[in-house]
């Protein structure tokens, strides 16, 4: 099964604190994304999607704390914030058995 109709490059994001290659994710259903690539790493750094259907506003999403579990580079750290009607913003960390 296909998750995505079309992913294509969007642009290179030029942040001073951390440039990116830019993604362009098109869903066989639901809303396009944007995904943030590490210029240097790779790693996905963010993520800014349109709210799901009875939402107006956008969903953001950073990622960072990534470890390496098993030879996979993992996220451990994410943070959200959304300015769509009836949504928040949110943190995760991992469990205590996993933290530092």
């Amino acid at each position: 099964t296909l998750w995505y109709k079309k992913i294509t490059y969007d642009h290179f994001d030029r942040a001073k604190k951390q440039p990116a290659h830019v993604l362009k994710f098109q869903p066989i259903r639901g809303e396009t994304c944007y995904r943030y690539f590490d210029a240097e790493s790779f790693l996905e750094i963010k993520s800014s999607c349109t709210a799901p259907l009875g939402y107006a506003g956008d969903v953001m999403v950073s990622y960072s704390d990534y470890r390496k579990v098993e030879g996979v580079m993992g996220s451990f750290r994410s943070e959200g914030e959304s300015n769509a009607r009836g949504a928040g913003s949110w943190r995760t960390s991992p469990p205590a058995s996993l933290a530092p």
